[in-house]
């Protein structure tokens, strides 16, 4: 992993001193620059309550839910979505030809990741009162860097292309909510949301909300990439692109989550020649 990273602060180093123009020097040079629109499934591989605890602020006790064991089985939903946005360069190599090295700002807002439990007994019945779900919500900004190798089809007009890349990112202004159902559960310390009581110590079956401020995170992941563009007027290129891979999510002090990234995405760029 740490190589990983090393090569990705190389990369955005290099862009942040070489993409000042169109032209980068006699060899290297900007063929131009264009943005993408979709949405991503960074998975979590092991997302559960533990996670999400760990999300707190050292200042925030947070819930306590008694003596309840939350099983992977009494998982019933999970999902993680990632809409972004990227802004990107795009660098022709000396002497390779159909050759491109892609640098870009990935903008993530309002990811999503959320877990829902619903306990049963030994029978497989769920009790009443016996629910819990897990939201978390923040923004990501990342540095991203890509090799991309091009197939022409039917002269320029269409492009096929794959390639491979890395990206670092970091997440900030995040929330997390908890709520839930339990009959045993007992009184959190942290922010709670409006109207809402909470049973204590006694059974009583009240519906119990809570909301954090989360800290942030810091993710890289590494993916394969393919795509395929049309070139319009010789300036205007539009295509999708889909991307898989797998990465990592860190939070200082917890262990390392690893991820598994689906991506789509709608691009437009703009050629200089």
């Amino acid at each position: 992993m740490k190589r990983l990273t090393s090569l990705t602060l190389a990369l955005a180093v290099f862009l942040s001193a070489y993409s000042q123009g169109p032209v980068i020097s006699e060899e290297w040079k900007v063929k131009g620059f264009g943005f993408s629109y979709g949405c991503d499934m960074d998975m979590l591989k092991s997302m559960d309550e533990k996670y999400f605890r760990s999300l707190l602020h050292s200042s925030e006790v947070g819930w306590d839910i008694g003596d309840v064991k939350l099983k992977e089985s009494y998982v019933t939903s999970m999902i993680c979505e990632n809409p972004h946005f990227r802004l990107n360069v795009t660098t022709l190599p000396p002497s390779l030809k159909n050759t491109e090295i892609n640098f870009a700002g990935v903008f993530i807002f309002g990811r999503i990741d959320m877990i829902d439990y619903v306990v049963t007994d030994e029978s497989g019945e769920s009790p009443v009162n016996r629910y819990l779900s897990f939201s978390s919500h923040s923004n990501e900004i990342a540095l991203e860097a890509t090799l991309i190798r091009r197939i022409p089809l039917f002269g320029k007009t269409f492009n096929l292309y794959t390639g491979l890349g890395s990206n670092l990112g970091v997440s900030y202004g995040g929330y997390l909510s908890a709520s839930g159902q339990f009959d045993n559960i007992t009184a959190p310390i942290g922010e709670t949301g409006p109207n809402y009581g909470f049973c204590g110590t006694e059974s009583c079956g009240e519906y119990s909300y809570h909301y954090y401020r989360s800290r942030s995170t810091f993710s890289q992941r590494l993916f394969g990439q393919l795509g395929l563009s049309a070139l319009f007027f010789q300036r205007v290129e539009l295509g999708v692109e889909l991307r898989q891979g797998i990465g990592y999510r860190y939070i200082p002090g917890d262990d390392m989550r690893f991820t598994h990234l689906n991506s789509f995405g709608l691009t437009s760029r703009w050629h200089f020649r």
